[in-house]
């Protein structure tokens, strides 16, 4: 039920799927992997820039991140920059929103290396064992 919430939220911002991937962990909640409570987004520099201008009052002052209700969305990605658009662009379509491919969230996490990001690969790679 959750899921279905927080893409309700996300539906109600209007973003153009073309211009958007949803990152972090809910490429793996979608999946049924494990469960999330928030959504992080990519997005494309003009998609940004237009977000920046919209939403100023919910722009973090500690880091470029936009956080409305339950959705952080960003445009810079330590090491990974250029990658942005690219993800983007070949984001997997599940029930109508455009995810990050797990592949790439694997290797996000691979170089974040954090305790929470090292659980997170061991169930990706038990996923991807158990679609074989």
């Amino acid at each position: 039920m959750l899921i279905k919430k927080l893409l309700d939220e996300l539906s109600k911002l209007g973003l153009p799927k073309d211009q958007y991937a949803i990152f972090g962990s809910w490429p793996m909640a979608v999946r049924l992997i494990r469960e999330t409570n928030d959504i992080d987004l990519i997005v494309k520099k003009p998609l940004w820039d237009e977000l920046v201008v919209k939403y100023k009052d919910y722009l973090r002052t500690d880091k470029p991140i936009i956080t409305i209700g339950n959705i952080e969305m960003l445009h810079f990605l330590e090491h990974f920059q250029d990658k942005i658009e690219p993800r983007i662009d070949e984001a997997d379509m599940i029930s109508w929103f455009p995810f990050v491919k797990l592949e790439h969230i694997k290797e996000f996490k691979q170089f974040k290396a954090r305790e929470k990001d090292l659980v997170d690969i061991v169930l990706i790679d038990g996923y991807h064992r158990d679609e074989e």
